[in-house]
């Protein structure tokens, strides 16, 4: 009954057209912003935006170092680097001062011959690595060394040399159970360990030795640092640890210092700027709706208070108090409102679904259901609406119980 007297004078054209707008409009916006969470999945390689991309940077190599030799980074640029938005974190890559041999005996894997190669080791930070073994580790007096290496070294030995010199192909479990050894050359003579693979990296395309290895043997068998020369020991390849490998701000930064990574990160970081002005534009259209449809839903409640207003100062004398009046159209209102989340949402569902289907036939596979950033945010404007429709029904039932 109350209800009734409540909305009896309400317009249903003004609230059809509210209703609408705040759907579409809220859809619109949603609807970009899950586009961008998907698309940006599909450049980035993840399906969680949170998880950490890592990228190795090193300097732009010129004519002139070529003559005059590359300089590192410093402390300085790497503080720099650790400043700038969205880089999480930053580790200097460290080479070995010092000559390796590395030797194979043959009959180690049946039809492989016995190879002998100079080689090199990098040390990165523990938490830059993307392999997990019992095996990496190492500590002073040990003689046998983990090594990691490129799974690219891997790939290009079976479907590259093997067949072309016919050679067997060999697995990642049969390479880390072959032994072999590693000659340093050092100013008192060559030392010998063995070496044994812990595991194969897609993070990091270098041949990976434990940093506290590297650091002690280019103490012990490299040539000391000192003031003159330690321009030319700085690590010359850094690690980023950053939100996103693909960010415009990362690349721009990066051109403007003239340091190098992968390209393909490049390229994705075009894309990235382009998906980040056509999401602007359809949040800001989006944007614009709902800030409309909240006017006419406010039009709609000021004009139902007025048109109600005998009702509604009929009521407040008998003893109803306004707080309990603009509770009840408070339940009126969240009832609206949540249709409108449930509509939006289950047609972004929908929506996402057939998406989903589209782009996995396509190869290029994305993330179920609608993120849970989207969803909050349909949430976040939904009680919006309602506060502002809250404060707008309690100040006009104040302003009728008020005495004349």
């Amino acid at each position: 009954m109350i209800r009734r007297l409540l909305l009896q004078h309400q317009r249903l054209w003004l609230l059809t057209i509210a209703v609408l707008g705040a759907l579409f409009g809220l859809l619109l916006l949603l609807g970009a912003l899950q586009l961008y969470f998907d698309f940006r999945s599909v450049l980035t390689g993840r399906s969680d935006l949170s998880q950490a991309q890592y990228i190795v940077v090193n300097k732009e190599v010129s004519t002139m170092n070529t003559f005059l030799g590359q300089k590192g980074f410093s402390t300085t640029e790497i503080a720099e680097l650790k400043a700038v938005k969205g880089i999480r974190d930053v580790g200097a890559l460290t080479g070995c001062r010092f000559d390796v041999n590395v030797t194979m005996g043959g009959g180690a894997i049946e039809g492989v011959p016995g190879m002998y190669s100079d080689f090199f080791f990098e040390a990165a930070p523990e938490a830059f690595l993307d392999v997990q073994s019992d095996r990496w580790r190492w500590q002073e007096g040990d003689s046998v060394v983990p090594l990691i290496v490129p799974k690219d070294f891997l790939r290009l030995y079976n479907f590259v040399y093997a067949p072309s010199q016919g050679l067997p192909q060999v697995t990642e479990e049969m390479l880390m159970l072959v032994p072999f050894n590693i000659v340093i050359k050092s100013k008192n003579g060559n030392v010998l360990y063995k070496g044994r693979l812990a595991g194969f990296s897609e993070r990091i395309n270098s041949i990976l030795a434990p940093k506290n290895f590297v650091d002690w043997s280019n103490e012990n068998y490299g040539p000391a640092v000192t003031a003159a020369n330690e321009v030319k020991f700085l690590p010359s390849r850094i690690i980023l640890q950053c939100d996103d490998a693909s960010s415009p701000e990362l690349a721009e930064f990066m051109s403007e210092k003239g340091y190098q990574t992968n390209s393909e990160n490049l390229k994705n970081s075009r894309l990235s700027s382009l998906l980040r002005v056509i999401m602007n534009v359809c949040v800001g259209i989006g944007g614009l709706i709902i800030v409309l449809a909240l006017l006419i839903f406010l039009l709609y409640t000021q004009l139902l208070i007025s048109r109600s207003s005998y009702e509604l100062q009929t009521l407040i004398r008998i003893g109803y108090n306004p707080k309990m009046l603009t509770a009840r159209y408070m339940r009126y209102y969240g009832l609206i409102y949540l249709g409108i989340l449930i509509v939006v949402v289950a047609v972004l569902w929908i929506g996402k679904s057939l998406f989903a289907g589209f782009m996995d036939e396509k190869g290029f596979p994305v993330p179920d259901g609608v993120s849970m950033p989207v969803v909050l945010l349909g949430v976040g404007f939904m009680v919006l609406f309602l506060v502002v429709n809250f404060f707008t029904v309690w100040l006009g039932l104040r302003k009728l119980a008020m005495p004349r």
